[in-house]
């Protein structure tokens, strides 16, 4: 199988390309701005977006996670894949893929509102259409804004994390090696029209940090009165289902992570 893979000189996109090679697929590398060009015989995966910068580039998000996705999801393909989030679930009364989404236009995150219209066009616009929606990607992704990449840095940088959210708070992390693994699983085997992919646990900030103090010295200071915020746990009931593997542990592959950014710097 052919695999088209679109932001592929992204975080999750770098991977999937790797992870395809490896398995010795014919693998064409993309851009979400080139010029869409599918193949009636080839699988597509797009993994264009912005997440960290989603708020202050609205119109950006809403391009690369809505009128980009859809100008490839109308190329010829034998299947197309859209990367979406687990974040779409935020508001809803369960993290299952038939849960009905909540938006609410006044109050919605610009990225969550870009990603649920993103995840409706492509469906629409082809019956071959897949979503995966991915929970927090963990790894050394030295450019993300996000929170993980973001306490990295600043432990590389100075040895002092500042936080916005109580140590209490908890998410699901799922290393962007699973990611590409579980992907391409999807790709290659088919996969349901909406499927998750997370560990199926949240992990604190306190245990992240403990595991980080691990490998460097580590002040941390919390911002006064900062909220503990608890993403309900992502069910994964659907994907150990259709694609049973162990995921990485991102505790243990903390070292890793740190590692890249220390270097960096």
């Amino acid at each position: 199988m052919r695999l088209i893979v679109v932001g592929a000189r992204g975080f999750v996109g770098s991977a999937l390309v790797a992870e395809a090679r490896s398995r010795g697929l014919d693998v064409t590398p993309a851009s979400a701005e080139d010029a869409a060009q599918g193949d009636a015989g080839a699988a597509i995966v797009y993994a264009s977006g912005i997440a960290s910068g989603a708020a202050s580039a609205p119109e950006l998000a809403f391009r690369r996670h809505v009128v980009d996705a859809a100008r490839w999801a109308a190329t010829p393909h034998r299947r197309f894949f859209y990367i979406s989030s687990t974040r779409v679930y935020d508001g809803a009364p369960a993290t299952t893929e038939e849960t009905v989404l909540a938006l609410q236009p006044a109050d919605a995150d610009t990225y969550v509102a870009s990603k649920i219209a993103g995840e409706a066009l492509v469906l629409g616009i082809s019956p071959r259409t897949h979503v995966l929606r991915l929970s927090n990607v963990a790894g050394p992704s030295l450019r993300s804004g996000l929170f993980l990449s973001d306490v990295l840095r600043q432990a590389a940088s100075t040895g002092e994390v500042a936080l916005r959210s109580g140590l209490d708070s908890a998410k699901d992390y799922l290393d962007v090696r699973d990611v590409a693994a579980w992907t391409l699983d999807a790709v290659v085997g088919g996969a349901p029209r909406v499927l998750n992919l997370a560990a199926g646990r949240n992990l604190t900030h306190s245990a992240l940090l403990d595991a980080l103090a691990s490998c460097t010295p580590l002040r941390v200071r919390v911002a006064q009165g900062a909220p503990s915020i608890v993403v309900p746990p992502i069910d994964i009931t659907r994907l150990h289902a259709a694609y049973p593997r162990t995921p990485r542990d991102p505790l243990a592959e903390l070292p890793g992570y740190f590692a890249a950014f220390a270097t960096a710097r």
